[in-house]
């Protein structure tokens, strides 16, 4: 789920075999984890009858050795890129992704092309 921070996006991916949520920032500050509590429970009133269990009991774990953004902008295509990995379900070590603050402008550009061309899809049918 991407979460919307006090000016600031991140990611917190709710890890249903396990029990757990797992919590992914760009820019770490303390701030920024306050408020996730509040997020589950709001996801928890909204989808209980949905869940096997009580998600405001799971750990919240502060994923570590992310990729850092350089500055206040970038912290929603890291939040893409994020995703990314996490869906594509592979084991990696994020110290393979340190080039991502220097390719920030280049996912910038795919993530444009990429709903360009999606929404020009949709158009055309």
């Amino acid at each position: 789920m991407p979460c919307h921070l006090t000016n600031h996006w991140a990611l917190l991916v709710c890890r249903l075999k396990d029990c757990k949520w797992e919590f992914y920032d760009s820019m770490k500050t303390k701030r920024h984890r306050s408020g996730l509590p509040g997020l589950v429970k709001l996801l928890h009133e909204e989808a209980s009858r949905a869940l096997p269990s009580d998600i405001n009991d799971w750990p919240i774990v502060e994923v570590t050795g992310l990729p850092q953004q350089a500055n206040g902008d970038d912290c929603g295509v890291f939040v893409l890129k994020f995703m990314e990995v996490v869906l594509s379900n592979e084991v990696i070590s994020w110290s393979e992704c340190c080039s991502w603050l220097a390719e920030t402008g280049k996912f910038r550009a795919e993530i444009a092309a990429d709903l360009l061309t999606t929404f020009s899809e949709i158009s055309s049918h």
